[in-house]
């Protein structure tokens, strides 16, 4: 029987120096938590969590992030449902938001799309939208192993038929200290490449040859992530998706010293997406290599210009902060302007 309210989920594993400040922060919104704990977690996460836990359970990981994902999720008894991670923490100014957002009609929103940044030491340096908020009843689930996502028990068609809302209000800053990201990355390379090469080749999907080319990239496998970014280019629909595969192919071209596909690929890529200056930034940069400073000045110029825009792929803040001034700046001074 689903009641009203709204479930804070989490599937943990070493959260000990994180989790007691990510559920105070969560406390007045949360009606209930449902904290699932990775069995092989031996730090102090356990005894933090229980003190919080309307439901706590404990897991065997299985090389599964979706499965254990899915494990909370369907403990879930309130309306809505939102998806948090041990290390990820919730501005006060996202707590009006929220309440705002759990009174949203079923005709307006099944699932509402939340800002999360990624955090360098100190700074902010990736913000995605990411459906993390949705109604439980509407039998959503978390699918693939590595890089879960949503769809739902009905299809996927089904599943992109469902009412969207974004709200940039609701933010969560994702702070990972560094020894529990090791420990968890020791796990990911575990399924990564193959896991997500398997996916890519079943489901013949642009995010997963997407995700395949990112791993690859990370593993020095430039061949390889450049096929699995052509693929992904080949296959993909969304506009901003395809934007951001164009800046990886660009870098990887760049790398390996074919400058005029990379800049045809970088050139091309604003007509998918033209709110986006990441593009614009890494042109001024090739244009300024080749000692062309004139037209660098130009590039550099325009993508100063540009705001944050909201989008569902990953965005690299500097870009639309001080990166672009800084390198216009840098480019007059070479030249004496």
């Amino acid at each position: 029987m689903i009641r009203p309210g709204l479930t804070v989920g989490m599937m943990l594993y070493e959260e000990g120096e994180t989790i007691e400040g990510v559920l105070e922060a969560l406390k007045p919104v949360a009606d209930r938590f449902i904290l699932g704990l990775d069995r092989k977690s031996d730090d102090c996460t356990a005894k933090i969590a229980r003190k919080y836990a309307h439901d706590f359970f404990e897991f065997d990981f299985q090389n599964n992030f979706s499965r254990a994902r899915n494990q909370v999720l369907m403990r879930c008894e309130t309306e809505w449902f939102f998806q948090v991670d041990g290390h990820e923490f919730l501005s006060r100014e996202s707590l009006d938001c929220i309440e705002e957002a759990k009174h949203l009609g079923r005709k307006q929103a099944a699932m509402i799309d939340i800002g999360l940044y990624l955090w360098d030491d100190w700074e902010p340096i990736l913000l995605y939208y990411v459906p993390r908020l949705f109604r439980a009843d509407f039998d959503i689930r978390y699918t693939r192993a590595i890089h879960n996502t949503l769809t739902c028990v009905q299809g996927h068609d089904h599943f992109l038929s469902l009412p969207k809302f974004t709200d940039p209000g609701i933010v969560l800053d994702h702070k990972q200290p560094v020894s529990r990201h090791g420990k968890r990355a020791a796990q990911r390379r575990e399924i990564s490449v193959p896991g997500i090469q398997k996916q890519a080749e079943e489901k013949d999907d642009s995010y997963d040859w997407y995700n395949l080319g990112v791993m690859q990239t990370y593993q020095e496998d430039v061949t390889g992530a450049i096929n699995s970014f052509e693929t992904a280019l080949t296959v993909c629909e969304r506009n901003d998706a395809r934007y951001q595969i164009k800046l990886h192919l660009a870098g990887l071209y760049k790398h390996i010293g074919a400058r005029e596909k990379a800049k045809e690929l970088l050139s091309t890529a604003t007509i998918n997406d033209p709110s986006r200056c990441e593009h614009l930034v890494e042109l001024g940069a090739i244009y300024e290599e080749d000692g062309r400073d004139d037209e660098a000045l130009v590039f550099y110029g325009l993508a100063t210009h540009f705001l944050i825009p909201t989008s569902q792929m990953t965005l690299h803040i500097p870009y639309y902060t001080h990166f672009p001034l800084a390198r216009m700046m840098k480019s007059m001074a070479e030249r004496g302007i």
